[in-house]
């Protein structure tokens, strides 16, 4: 079995899953897609989340670290800026996607949220539908998620329509729309 780990692999939860994969299961590979970030390389930034506290059941265990493979990418390129060859190997060898990346940021403009969580699950979506071995995708969520269902209620595994006040709005219009829009202009329209 191969996995996917999106740019969540580098946060908290995407550690968690990441090692439980290591520790528990009998993956084959883990493929953690990571971009650099401030001067820290991709191969950095992987190597500061395997040195962690979080990894110290698994961290001297090289059969199990040498599972895990570094795809340097960004969700917010085509086809994840993925290498042609890596693009290759996970189109060919992939059997389940774990997507946990997300900006949460509560006061970031709209533009960038959207960027990260929409757009980028967006294009990681249209990367999946080619993978020919696909088998699960696994998407995490924030708790912000579905925050208007009932207290107490159950939040069920299906997609929600979107809804402004009383009316059913298409979410692929709403965001073409803020996107279209000057940063400031889009912030102003969704603080309404």
């Amino acid at each position: 079995m191969h996995v996917l780990r999106n740019p969540g692999a580098s946060g908290y939860i995407g550690s968690l899953v990441t090692e439980q994969l290591l520790r528990t299961t009998a993956v084959g590979c883990i493929y953690v897609l990571i971009r650099g970030k401030r001067g820290i390389t991709a191969q950095e930034r992987l190597q500061r989340v395997l040195q962690s506290g979080l990894f110290h059941m698994v961290r001297d265990n090289q059969k199990a670290l040498s599972k895990v493979h570094l795809l340097e990418g960004d969700m917010n390129s085509d086809d994840l800026g993925l290498s042609a060859a890596d693009l290759d190997n996970v189109l060919q060898n992939v059997h389940i996607v774990i997507h946990s990346a997300a900006s949460i940021e509560l006061e970031a403009d709209v533009q960038h949220t959207l960027r990260s969580n929409y757009l980028g699950t967006r294009r990681l979506l249209a990367l999946a539908r080619r993978m020919q071995n696909l088998r699960c995708l696994v998407h995490v969520s924030t708790a912000y998620v579905n925050v208007n269902q009932p207290k107490g209620g159950s939040v069920e595994e299906r997609i929600y329509p979107l809804f402004i006040g009383q009316q059913e709005v298409n979410h692929a219009d709403i965001v073409d729309d803020l996107m279209s829009l000057k940063p400031q202009a889009a912030n102003v329209r969704v603080s309404y």
